[in-house]
Order: structure tokens, then sequence, then C-alpha cells
């Protein structure tokens, strides 16, 4: 029984249960296969890796060494691309830790400290990045300075001085602004609302980073306004 440390990144689908109800009025399950087709992507490109969905969630796991840790960073960020671009908005944690799994059963320290990043702090659609996995990676003794610029490239602090994963680029930013801008202020409800304002500052803050013009500029962050009495 291979009981050993691993690093495990935890990632929920937002939405997932609306994506169902839709599916179940339907004759074709289009978000099903939305879905698939975006978990294929990312399975076909890291095969290195164990990666497993189940209801709205998605586990990616690799053994505890500084190449396999960089190869499940770079999992993580094609995913949450893929999705985004998918019109799919999700939220996770990386964490790293005990793990065991095969066919029938996880069994992970790792999996619990990721989930609790994602249940406790990630609040917005970011991957969390744990802060010891980040004291391990930086400081282990096969991580190689290469391989510690990528990951540099690959993360980033927020406002709130925890550490995401900094999936937006100049490549993908248009058909982010799209994703962003099919989201009707006055439908969403305000957990849903705080998500996709501060997608919208994440997104304005890498255009002005690319010096890209795909800026939002729409309701979400149009703030206070005078309120009209119409006759």
């Amino acid at each position: 029984m291979q009981w050993s440390y691993c690093v495990v990144a935890f990632i929920d689908v937002l939405g997932f249960s609306s994506f169902v109800e839709a599916d179940a009025c339907s004759v074709e399950p289009t978000q099903l296969i939305n879905l698939k087709g975006l978990l294929a992507g990312v399975t076909s490109d890291s095969p290195e890796l164990d990666v497993r969905a189940f209801s709205d969630s998605i586990t990616i796991s690799a053994p505890l060494e500084s190449a396999a840790v960089v190869s499940l960073f770079n999992a993580t960020l094609d995913l949450q691309r893929r999705f985004v671009s998918g019109g799919v908005l999700v939220r996770g944690g990386i964490a790293f830790g005990k793990h065991y799994s095969d066919e029938t059963i996880i069994y992970s320290e790792a999996l619990i400290r990721a989930y609790q990043l994602e249940r406790d702090k990630a609040r917005f659609p970011r991957i969390l990045v744990a802060d010891d996995l980040l004291d391990w990676y930086f400081h282990h003794h096969d991580t190689k300075p290469a391989d510690m610029d990528e990951v540099k490239a690959i993360v980033i602090a927020d406002r709130d001085s925890l550490v995401f994963v900094d999936y937006l680029d100049i490549s993908s930013i248009e058909s982010h602004l799209q994703v962003i801008n099919k989201y009707n202020i006055k439908n969403s409800t305000p957990s849903v609302l705080e998500k996709i304002q501060w997608l919208c500052q994440y997104h304005n803050f890498v255009a002005e980073r690319c010096g890209s013009p795909h800026v939002y500029t729409g309701a979400m962050l149009s703030g206070f306004q005078q309120v009209v009495i119409k006759p």
C-alpha cells in the first residue's frame, strides 16, 4: 500500500447544479458533453498525473517531487484556462500531505487540506496554493532554478496575500472578456455578483499588465449609482 506524500489539487466546478438541471430538462446533455470535452483535454495533455472527476469536483494528484509539482501546477493552469474559455468557472486549492488512492478509494490528508483551502479561503474563481507547499518547493534541493522561474510565472499573490494560479494571459484575455460579458448583473445573486466582480478586477489587472485593449468596463465595476425614480 503506497501511503506517501503527494501534492493534490481540489477543484470545485462552480454552477454545477445548474448544469445538471439544464441537462435534465433537455434531450441531449449538452453541459455534460461540454464538461467531458474540457476535462479530456487536460487528461490527454497530462497523462503522468492522476486526474479524476466526481460530481462537481475534480482532483489532480502527483507524488511530492519537484518535477511532478511543476507538472501539476501546469495542469491546473491548463484546466482553468480550458474551463473558463468554455464558459465554466472553477475554484480550488492545492496542498500536500499523506495520500493513498486506488481504483476504489481516495484516502488523503493532501486532498482534505486542498479541499479546506478551497472551502475556507478561495471564495472567488481562483485556485489557491498552500503557503507550505510553495515553501517546500522553493527550498527543496531537487528544484532547479529554471523550474523555480516557471512556477513563479504561474502563481501570483492576491490583495489578501493569498497565492493563486495566474491563469490569464494575453492569448486568452479576449475570450475571457467574452465570458465575463455574458453575465447579467440584474440576474446575479449576491454570491455570483461578488465572484464576477473579482473576476472583472483580475481581468483588468492582467489586461493592464499585458497592455491589452480588452478591458472590462461594464456594470459589474461601475460602482454606486444615484437612484432614478421614473415618472
